[in-house]
Parts: C-alpha cells; sequence; structure tokens
C-alpha cells in the first residue's frame, strides 16, 4: 500500500458462494474471487478466467467421544444421507449420529460431494 497509495483493496471475508463469486466476477461487481472448485462449463463460458494456486485437503472430524475407526467414504456418504443414524451401524457405541455440514451453495460442501479417497489418520 505504501508504494500505491491510490490503490484500494477491499477483502470480503464473508463468501457469497462460489456460484455467486463467479457472477460478481462476471458482472464486474469484483475483480478476484476464490473456489474451493473449479469453474463449471458453463461459467467456463463468461468472461472469467481461473488460476488453480493451491489443492487442500478435505476433513471430516468427529468428536473425540467417537469410538467409530476407519470410515469408508461410502459409510460418511450414508451418514450425510440419513441412511446410517447410529454409530453402532459403523462399528462404534450405540449414540446417535449428529451430523453437522455446510450449507448447500457452498463449494466446499460440493467438493465432498465427488468421489474422494479416505486415508484413515
Amino acid at each position: 500500500m505504501k508504494k500505491n497509495p491510490k490503490d484500494a483493496i477491499e477483502v470480503n471475508p464473508k463468501s457469497m458462494g462460489q456460484p455467486g463469486g463467479i457472477a460478481a466476477l462476471n458482472a464486474g461487481a469484483i475483480d478476484i474471487a476464490m473456489s474451493a472448485m473449479p469453474i463449471t462449463a458453463e461459467q467456463a463460458k463468461l468472461k472469467v478466467e481461473q488460476f488453480e494456486i493451491a489443492r487442500v485437503a478435505g476433513i471430516v472430524a468427529v468428536n473425540k467421544n467417537v469410538t467409530a475407526t476407519n470410515l469408508t467414504s461410502q459409510q460418511l456418504c450414508d451418514i450425510y444421507a440419513g441412511k446410517i443414524k447410529n454409530w453402532k451401524q459403523v462399528g462404534g457405541a450405540d449414540a446417535p449420529i449428529a451430523a453437522l455440514t455446510r450449507p448447500e451453495s457452498d463449494s466446499t460442501k460440493a467438493m465432498f460431494r465427488r468421489p474422494m479417497p479416505v486415508w484413515p489418520v
């Protein structure tokens, strides 16, 4: 900022979601946006350009009291789909599962819905 005092940078920490960010870029309302996933084929037709700068690990965390281990990606999908409702169904204690997730519009959630490997910790 010292080198370019006439330039202003405004950072909005609140997410518009991936579709909102791409739409704002296309409309000229913002100059740069972040996304946790590549732009769609439809978005690629817009006046935006994407640059992959990093890949990050997606993490699923459980409470330290959960005794189930080595969950598969299918079991995680079934938990979030409501097919598995109790930890006993996946080798844990007899206790209901309370699953928290991101909003539907969140690009991280969209990426988690794609097939991915799961590595035990």
